[in-house]
This record gives structure tokens, sequence and C-alpha cells, in this order.
């Protein structure tokens, strides 16, 4: 392990500011367990570093099957790289990585989700659920923002994306389904259907904009009991979500048969 420089962490740590992440094409995270996830996706690391009184954590991780270059570090200069109030011991420098869809099977549409841990906790749901992309209206929070990055578990790097502006959802051949608050159908007694789907998650403070409402051909609603009137973004797309994946993957049909 070599021991980093101070001018070397003054150029990682303008790795935190968004134009530096675009003109380098680099990110940077930290906590053992997102680069252990990192990991396991194939994503390429420039290097790590490590806060040379935690050398225990690389323990953790099988980094010499990675063949990444390892620098220690001293504290204060592991708190210049990291974005959290209390820094994590081990920080990476990663290459950016972005996957195109390809597939379209099953969409999903985040309108103005702009709240970063809240994108990446439907990017880590939408990762376990096997959803085919990800599409961010142009009012949504940058994927690679270190909260979203570190609420995805590195899921930002392993699940499609794309940006469509509004207008581009008319292209779309499948049926657009929208989740709103109350009036629409009831989500649990909709059939199932084989087209190619994109479901539509609007941000908690103003929902579905108008201009991406009136291109939906279903509105569903998650019926609900008691006195709650709604349900913040993130768990309604993980209920809508999982429900209409159930669907696609057991059909009511089949299973009957």
């Amino acid at each position: 392990m070599q021991k980093i420089s101070n001018n070397q962490i003054k150029e990682l740590a303008g790795l935190k500011q968004k134009k530096h992440q675009k003109i380098e094409k680099k990110i940077l995270v930290e906590g053992v367990r997102l680069i252990k996830q990192l990991l396991n996706y194939k994503t390429e690391f420039d290097c790590l570093i490590c806060d040379v009184t935690k050398t225990d954590v690389l323990n953790q991780t099988d980094l010499d099957a990675a063949n990444i270059p390892l620098f220690t570090a001293e504290s204060f200069q592991i708190k210049k790289l990291s974005s959290t109030e209390t820094p994590q011991p081990l920080i990476g420098v990663v290459k950016k990585k972005h996957l195109p869809i390809k597939k379209t099977s099953f969409l999903l549409y985040l309108d103005s989700i702009s709240e970063a841990g809240n994108l990446g906790t439907i990017f880590r749901t939408a990762a376990a659920l096997g959803i085919d992309g990800i599409v961010l209206s142009p009012g949504c929070c940058d994927i690679y923002n270190a909260k979203a990055i570190r609420a995805s578990m590195g899921s930002v790097f392993s699940v499609p994306s794309e940006v469509w502006a509004p207008s581009c959802l008319n292209d779309f051949k499948g049926k657009k389904i929208a989740t709103i608050i109350e009036g629409g159908e009831n989500l649990y007694q909709t059939e199932f259907t084989s087209e190619d789907i994109v479901l539509i998650i609007g941000s908690e403070a103003h929902g579905i904009r108008n201009e991406i409402l009136e291109q939906a051909d279903i509105k569903l609603s998650i019926p609900m009991k008691g006195a709650m009137e709604s349900l913040n973004a993130v768990t309604a797309a993980g209920i809508a979500m999982s429900y209409l994946k159930y669907c696609r993957d057991f059909p009511i049909n089949e299973i009957r048969k």
C-alpha cells in the first residue's frame, strides 16, 4: 500500500462536485458494504483509499482478486473526500458506468423525484425486483449524487436508466400506468397485461404532472384503510412495482390452471 499525497487528495476532492465528475467521468463512493456491492457488479475502480488507522476493514473485501490500486490516507485526508458527517474508512474512485435501456417489458418512469435518498431507494427496489430500466424526467435528482448512490447500494450502476422528456412517453408502445392518490382503479383488481408497461411515479410534493398524467392509459390507486391519506413515493413505487411484477411473472390465469 502506498501513502496518498496531499496533491492527490486535493484533486480527488474535486470529484465531490458535479462539474468535475462530468469532466473526469469518475465519482467517489464510500463504505465497505457499498464498495463490496460495486465489486460484485464488476464496477471499474481507479483506486481505493483506506484510513491508515483502520486498515483492518480491508479484511472485509476481496481486493486481491479485484487488482485495484490501494492507498492509505490520514483521517483528516479521508474527511476531505467524504460527503458524510462521519466518514467511512474506505473510499473508492469509480469510473462512471451508464447502462442504456435495452428491454422495455417493464419500465419505471420517475417524474421529478428530487430527493436523492428516495431516488436511490427506488433504484435499489427496482434492482431487487428485476425491473428492466428506470426512466427519469429532467427534473429528477442526478443518479450519481453521493446520497443516491449510498441509498441505492450501488444499483444506479447496475439498473439501466435514461432521461426522457415527458413528450417521449408518447413514443412508448406499451401501456402507460400512472399511480395516483385517489380516484384510480384499485391496484389489486387490475388484470394482468402481457403488453410492455411503464409505471409512472410522481414526486411526493406534487404527484405526477398533468402533461404526463394525460398520457396514461391506466390510472391506479393503492387502497388504504384508516386515516392515512397517502404514501410517500418510495413506498408507493415499491408496492406498485412488486404487485405488477408479480402479475407479469405469475399471470393469474396461468396460476388458476
